[in-house]
């Protein structure tokens, strides 16, 4: 099961169902609910997207399971992968300093690399 098309697919269903309603905000995964509507139109806290993966994840006997972090580091990789340069993939992640984007470098191989598809 491709877990990209799994949330892309929930996300879309739920911004429908969002527009749907008339209460399509700012954010896509809010907090809050009907009985409490005090967080309603704020973004859910990292601490609940995890508890919501994990539920998805073991509902889906997915193993190892797929983390908020699992999909940063897999942003941050695709991006070099397609040859973006590391001081745009570092301010992209929030790093302060670039060693810390380069421990991404080692998940990319001279294969992977975007001049290999230009015609000469």
């Amino acid at each position: 099961m491709d877990v990209k098309q799994v949330f892309a697919d929930y996300l879309a269903q739920e911004r429908d169902r969002q527009e749907q309603q008339g209460i399509l905000g700012q954010f896509v995964l809010v907090a809050g609910n009907s009985r409490n509507t005090g967080y309603r139109g704020k973004p859910l806290s990292e601490g609940a997207i995890r508890q919501a993966m994990k539920k998805l994840m073991k509902a889906l006997n997915m193993v190892p399971q797929v983390t908020p972090y699992c999909l940063r580091h897999t942003y941050a990789t695709t991006l070099l992968r397609s040859g973006v340069d590391i001081r745009t993939v570092q301010a992209r992640m929030g790093h302060s300093r670039i060693t810390t984007t380069m421990g991404y470098l080692h998940y990319v191989s001279v294969s992977d690399h975007p001049t290999d598809k230009l015609p000469y």
